[in-house]
């Protein structure tokens, strides 16, 4: 993780297009109707706007069109300078809706995108969408092909077009944002005469959150839906918050006090490798813990160890988590949870489970998926 934390720094550094604001959003009449290279007329909305629900984003002001995961008195020095580019990066967001047409067109501009070796495009710049996400009938119908280079440039325009199998009627949709790069606009297009509604209350009102590394952002999975917190909240049909920084979460007390303040239905800390050394994860561990317990007494708290085996201090960090844990029971806690994750991939032979060791490949995620699911269900009280 020291070598992905170097390359995020690096790339961080090299490109002024990272930390650069949004352009300034042309003033659009919505609907508006365009023609597409076949001939069929679209009619294009607003994806952040009503009656489309955006989920993801808590410091977020509804009338915005800027997707960042972090409020914006959170700055260097009190987070690493990378921070700034890793929250324009989407992870964890959805846009949720319902309509009855027989076509769904994307028309997206991009911004902060990575180019990473060990990961897709399509998890860097594209988007999984899901039909009926969170309930008995939910299936997985389209992956939306990730960007190429001269897309994620602007050069050329973003539109992919998804056609809807079977009767045209109203239908639930749930559209997963990037986990390794971020949109400057997304518009939803549908068949002219169609409808579009806000979709159903989810079963989970409030987010669950997450707090940890490169592996919480979602490193390396193949596609936006399949992150383990991904996979975890739409078991449990409620929206997420991902605060996954990739190589940059060190456990400062300004992200605990930003998260001790969220009205959450559960909180996941997955914080572990990105502390410098065992004794920075001593020092930081447990007073990040206590900030959030302190402010939320009864929030549940699951508390989860890294899955690096290779790391020689491994065992060592993930007694440290525990330990946090251990007291916390001590104390009478009865809302904390510990899931050891060097128990995630015990299952397969470690090579299908992780693209170098460390970061999971989708049989990862889902390997995560399935050790923490049950602990979250008693957590929140689902069966």
């Amino acid at each position: 993780m020291k070598v992905h934390a170097l390359l995020l720094t690096a790339m961080f550094a090299a490109s002024a297009l990272f930390g650069a604001p949004p352009a300034a959003a042309t003033k659009v009449k919505y609907p508006r109707v365009e023609r597409l290279k076949n001939g069929e007329q679209v009619r294009f909305h607003h994806a952040l706007r009503p009656p489309f629900e955006v989920n993801g984003f808590p410091w977020r002001q509804p009338d915005s069109d800027v997707l960042e995961r972090l409020p914006d008195h959170i700055r260097p020095p009190q987070v690493e300078k990378v921070v700034m580019w890793l929250k324009k990066h989407t992870s964890g967001g959805t846009v949720r809706f319902a309509t009855d047409s027989p076509i769904i067109v994307f028309n997206a501009t991009f911004r902060a995108c990575a180019d990473f070796a060990h990961m897709t495009r399509l998890n860097e710049a594209g988007f999984d969408l899901m039909l009926d996400c969170g309930t008995p009938a939910e299936k997985h119908l389209r992956v939306i092909p990730g960007a190429g280079r001269q897309e994620i440039d602007g050069k050329e325009p973003f539109v992919r077009t998804v056609r809807i199998p079977g009767e045209r009627k109203m239908r639930e949709y749930t559209v997963f944002l990037p986990l390794y790069g971020g949109i400057k606009s997304l518009e939803i297009g549908v068949a002219p005469g169609s409808r579009i509604a806000a979709p159903r209350p989810q079963r989970v009102k409030l987010p669950i959150c997450f707090y940890g590394s490169s592996i919480t952002q979602g490193c390396s999975a193949s596609r936006p839906a399949n992150n383990y917190t991904t996979l975890l909240c739409r078991a449990v049909d409620a929206p997420q918050v991902n605060l996954g920084f990739s190589g940059s979460a060190r456990g400062e007390e300004v992200m605990a006090r930003a998260i001790a303040g969220l009205k959450l239905a559960a909180f996941v800390l997955d914080y572990d490798h990105n502390a410098y050394n065992p004794e920075h994860l001593r020092k930081t561990h447990e007073r990040f813990f206590r900030i959030v317990r302190e402010a939320q007494p009864t929030l549940p708290v699951i508390i989860v160890s890294g899955p690096k085996e290779s790391d020689p201090d491994s065992r060592l960090r993930r007694d440290i988590i525990k330990a946090t844990y251990d007291r916390a029971v001590a104390a009478g806690d009865e809302n904390v949870y510990f899931v050891d994750g060097l128990t995630f991939f015990d299952e397969v032979p470690r090579r299908f489970a992780t693209v170098d060791e460390v970061h999971p490949t989708d049989l990862g995620f889902y390997l995560m998926y399935r050790k923490i699911l049950p602990v979250l269900k008693r957590a929140i009280g689902q069966k």
